[in-house]
């Protein structure tokens, strides 16, 4: 898929929780159809991470550093000869630098397959009604307009005071994985899970598994999986099991 201007700025704007429900609805569906698209945003996301750990302003700082140094270099017009005792040391440290670099690019490649499965496969739990004077209808309003970065906080001020856990700690982990936010929904799953009459016990098992996946743990990930497939009767059976076959 060829990344327009548009649709670039499509997928920024969906990563950072700014489309209307309308175009996340549509943007959602194109995604289970359109491989590339998934491919782009995850790449998006990847480049989003890898900012976010370097330090964005050092980062394009270095590069506009490089880019002025590279304007104003003019290489050497000379050839340079090696001899061959010289030129076999520089085949056998450029294959150690290509064996160095394998791990890596396989770590890589396995965390973009991971972040786009998760892109495919994540649909955040639709909100519920709550009434008009329960403490947690502010939060569901945020959250049914997938406002969730605004919702998360309310939900978290909840579980703080206590009321209406069961709902607020799912809710809280579906709007923490909906804001890359996969260790803290992680941690709100596996509270759930630690109580199997927890009316959002089963729901709770699949989403574990989607957070495991976002942090990059695949192990894990399919563990949680195969917990979920192992219930023919589990509601996310079916996507379990796909998935299950991708990883």
């Amino acid at each position: 898929m060829k990344d327009t201007p548009l649709e670039t700025e499509l997928i920024e704007r969906y990563l950072d929780n700014e489309l209307t429900p309308d175009e996340q609805a549509r943007l959602e569906q194109r995604l289970q159809t359109e491989p590339g698209l998934a491919e782009e945003v995850a790449l998006h996301r990847q480049l989003r991470l890898g900012l976010q750990s370097a330090g964005r302003s050092r980062m394009l700082t270095m590069l506009a550093d490089t880019d002025q140094k590279m304007e104003k270099y003019h290489p050497p017009a000379q050839v340079l000869r090696f001899d061959d005792a010289t030129r076999q040391r520089f085949y056998w440290a450029a294959a150690a630098i290509v064996l160095l670099l394998i791990p890596l690019y396989l770590v890589l490649n396995q965390n973009r397959k991971a972040d786009k499965l998760f892109v495919a496969y994540f649909k955040p739990y639709q909100g519920v009604n709550v009434p008009a004077g329960d403490p947690l209808s502010q939060a569901m309003r945020e959250y049914q307009q997938r406002d969730y970065a605004q919702a998360l906080p309310i939900l978290e001020r909840l579980l703080g005071e206590g009321s209406s856990e069961d709902t607020t700690l799912f809710f809280k982990g579906n709007a923490s994985l909906a804001l890359d936010q996969a260790p803290e929904a992680i941690h709100s799953f596996e509270l759930i899970l630690a109580d199997p009459l927890h009316p959002y016990y089963k729901e709770a098992q699949w989403y574990l598994a989607l957070a495991y996946l976002q942090d990059g743990e695949r192990k894990e990930a399919k563990e949680q999986l195969q917990s979920v497939v192992s219930d023919t009767s589990h509601p996310h059976y079916q996507e379990a099991s796909e998935l299950l076959k991708k990883l």
